[in-house]
């Protein structure tokens, strides 16, 4: 086992435990090895995992670079993390007997609790996370150690991760450095920590029927903060705007741990997945609309701007509970007091922009008060551009022959990986649609069609610019003979054929390249075309996975393509979107343009 593990991921999560059962015993036969050794049951069950987890193992010769950055940290008071990549957050409070243990303990704890929390949807992916505690750092990238307790912790979270095929590694980070994920661990609300006498919960019980406690029967509002709202649910408790509030922010339960995990990531379209819009929901029911007509409303904010609107809809109601203001009719004063706030924090223009939005959409929604509107408060929004101004990422774009070129150049079809030819595919969608990752990965099988001149994928899911009576168009992208290294269609037919074989009862149109071969996410597909990108010689720390759809459409424009012809490929329906963000300059030498003549 332990010589595998340069070919083999995972390897010392297998023969670590083994190791520790070798040690024991011969320190029981004080180091003899010509004595026979008998496996625990635990040892048995390893050495069975392993004979079926070896057969599919493998292992990269050069990692890739994370894709998840996350932050944690520990205090004795309590745990916190952060998800620097998605901008989201957790944290929870230790219980009486996990104050008592060694901070080298809780650490690890608060890091597997990040992880949980934040990277719950991930999979296929590289996760990277910084600690300021480097004995917690030593047991997660060993898999293990001497301490048992803690050689337990780190196994647990690596069976976590290899079950989603993430490799995790951990990095230090200056304790002065890790400022969010310690203010996280150290913040207690102290309403949110309470316990009913057990004695008196069970006369309750006997008198009252227990229907009235319909998520809990312990009388305690648990050791997780994403338990405290089940007294503030119950009917005989009187629910306001403000009464409950701070509940209701933090309804969502995240996690069946003893710690806490608030996780704005869990902030969701749905209104269990995002506890932050429960008050909204109740706002709506107490105008009469019933269940089912409320919940068609809430469908209204598309998943992606639930979640941008989560985070900065909770701050705004801890803001306005803390200061007695209405949340849905707030003055302006009181609005920009809180943007503001935010804007001391640090935070740029179009964070604060978003928070105002989500502010605004709700109060409209409510109240029929367009905040966003009033003048004072478009006002503010001008003068915070000026001061923190929001400008274009990048001014200009890489030219998409470069990756066409590099592309061309790669052996056929056949004779790559399922994981070259993965990203072969992925990135020729990018480039010859215009569309975004997102779009690419909700492709589906029964999506495509294949004929004899061209495919057309007809995308049967919403996307960012579906509205009524507006939907992507289909993706038409005809045979390219000139060069079949390039052609899409060519391309989709082999990885049909290869997949056909692993790919099951799924139906999504990517797969992950080991098994089980689920559908991957829009994560696992961005960094397969950002690794083809580099390979390509695009400057990937300067343009992102997104900026395919800017330099596709840009050469489209460039080689003279209509404009209606770009706006239709891409999904726009108003050509201000094209030129203000897509149509870049391509990055091109003066000596290039003349030789593309020649």
């Amino acid at each position: 086992m332990v010589a595998s593990e340069p070919g083999v991921d995972y390897a010392p999560l297998f023969y670590k435990d083994l190791e520790h059962e070798k040690d024991k015993k011969l320190q029981m036969y004080k180091g003899r090895f010509d004595q026979t050794i008998k496996l625990s049951d635990n040892g048995k069950e390893i050495i069975y995992k392993w004979i079926d987890f070896l057969p599919s193992a493998q292992k990269p010769i050069i990692r890739s670079a994370p894709s998840i950055i996350l932050y944690s940290d520990s205090s004795k008071k309590g745990g916190g993390g952060v998800n620097s990549t998605n901008n989201t957050d957790t944290q929870g409070f230790w219980d009486e007997s996990e104050k008592e243990e060694h901070i080298n303990i809780l650490e690890l704890k608060a890091a597997i609790l990040t992880i949980q929390a934040l990277a719950a949807d991930v999979s296929n992916a590289h996760v990277r996370i910084y600690m300021d505690n480097t004995v917690a750092i030593s047991y997660i990238n060993k898999f293990g150690g001497k301490s048992v307790i803690m050689h337990k912790l780190a196994k647990d979270i690596w069976w976590w991760c290899k079950d989603r095929n993430i490799w995790l590694s951990a990095a230090h980070i200056p304790g002065k450095d890790n400022c969010e994920a310690d203010k996280l661990s150290r913040q207690v609300n102290e309403d949110m920590e309470w316990k009913l006498n057990p004695e008196y919960f069970k006369m309750l019980e006997q008198k009252y029927d227990q229907s009235l406690y319909p998520e809990n029967n312990s009388g305690q509002s648990g050791n997780s903060i994403a338990d405290c709202s089940i007294m503030a649910d119950a009917g005989m408790v009187q629910r306001t705007v403000t009464t409950n509030l701070c509940s209701i922010i933090h309804s969502t339960k995240t996690s069946n741990t003893n710690t806490a995990s608030r996780s704005n990531k869990t902030a969701s379209h749905s209104e269990d997945a995002a506890g932050c819009f429960r008050i909204v929901r109740e706002q709506l029911k107490d105008k009469g609309l019933s269940e089912d007509t409320v919940q068609i409303i809430l469908q209204s904010w598309k998943k992606s701007t639930a979640k941008q609107y989560g985070s900065y809809f909770r701050k705004w109601l801890l803001f306005s509970s803390s200061k007695n203001i209405d949340t849905f009719n707030p003055s302006s004063v009181k609005v920009l007091e809180f943007l503001t706030e935010l804007f001391n924090q640090g935070l740029g223009y179009s964070a604060i922009n978003t928070a105002k939005s989500a502010i605004s959409s709700t109060c409209n929604l409510i109240n029929n008060r367009d905040i966003g509107n009033e003048m004072i408060i478009k006002r503010f929004m001008r003068g915070l551009f000026t001061i923190r101004p929001a400008l274009p990422k990048y001014d200009h774009i890489w030219d998409v022959n470069k990756v066409l070129q590099y592309i061309s150049s790669l052996p056929n079809c056949t004779e790559m990986t399922l994981l070259q030819l993965s990203q072969k595919l992925t990135t020729l969608f990018m480039l010859l649609s215009g569309q975004r990752c997102q779009t690419i990965h909700l492709l589906k099988l029964s999506d495509l069609h294949i004929c004899k001149e061209q495919v057309v994928c007809q995308v049967s899911e919403l996307v960012k610019q579906s509205k009524p009576g507006l939907h992507v168009k289909p993706m038409q992208i005809r045979r390219y003979s000139a060069d079949p290294k390039l052609c899409l269609v060519n391309t989709s037919e082999y990885y049909l054929t290869v997949t056909s074989k692993v790919r099951g009862s799924e139906h999504k149109l990517f797969i992950s390249t080991v098994k089980p071969f689920k559908a991957v996410t829009k994560s696992t597909i961005s960094r397969w075309v950002k690794q083809l990108m580099k390979e390509s010689g695009i400057d990937v720390d300067k343009f992102g996975v997104h900026s395919c759809r800017a330099a596709s459409t840009s050469a489209a424009a460039v080689k003279g393509v209509q404009l209606d012809s770009i706006m239709k490929a891409a999904g726009w329906s108003s050509a201000k979107t094209f030129a203000l963000y897509y149509n870049k300059t391509i990055e091109k030498s003066y000596s290039d343009v003349i030789l593309s003549g020649t």
